[in-house]
């Protein structure tokens, strides 16, 4: 990925068990919406016990992308995505996944500011 060629102080180990984890609490609760929105994200994960377990390949997140976004969706709320600014990483790595609408914008109009010429070519 471009990625592991830097020296870092820590293992790094991605998993998206504490999100899974309290969709469990949620699937059992007493909330009807709540609980069938939970048992959709976790039927959508059980396919892929590695983003429980945790992984370390990010070419993961690419090959699991739709799922990703599904567990990451209520916390990336699509109706806050013009509004908020937000984004999952990595600590210590350039890489970035499920970038919020109003993320994607100001990423593109910084390129347009530090890189106008390559921005332009790949904006089209």
């Amino acid at each position: 990925m471009g990625c592991d060629d830097k020296i870092r102080p820590l293992k790094y180990l991605i998993s998206f068990d504490k999100l899974l984890s309290e969709y469990e609490s949620l699937r059992d609760g007493d909330d009807e919406v709540l609980a069938a929105r939970a048992k959709q994200v976790l039927k959508a994960q059980e396919e892929y016990p590695v983003l429980r377990e945790g992984f370390e390949d990010l070419e993961l997140i690419h090959e699991h992308k739709e799922v990703i976004s599904l567990i990451l969706q209520d916390s990336f709320s699509p109706i806050l995505g013009e509004n908020e600014i937000k984004v999952a990483s990595i600590p210590y790595f350039d890489f970035f996944f499920n970038p919020s609408k109003r993320f994607r914008v100001l990423l593109t109009r910084l390129d347009l500011l530090i890189n106008p010429i390559y921005a332009i070519r790949r904006l089209g």
